[in-house]
């Protein structure tokens, strides 16, 4: 299956997906895709300085680097 065709099901999952809870929760899908949108960049950025810090060399032990992935993992 082409790949352009997988995105286009994912696609229109996701917009269904939206849609349905859109319905549910009463509020406008811009409002739910905004959200989702900001919390993806904030976990995103977090990420993105967890690894600074690991390549700038902050973090002093392997503890503290596998507790940056357990929270990033479960907190985003």
């Amino acid at each position: 299956m082409p790949q352009t065709e997988v995105k286009g099901y994912i696609d229109e999952a996701t917009h269904a997906a939206i849609t349905d809870i859109s319905r549910s929760s009463k509020r406008p899908v811009e409002e739910i895709v905004g959200e989702a949108v900001a919390d993806y960049a904030a976990r995103h950025a977090r990420y993105r300085r967890g690894l600074k810090d690991i390549e700038e060399g902050r973090f002093c032990t392997e503890e503290e680097m596998d507790a940056f992935f357990d929270d990033w993992i479960k907190n985003g």
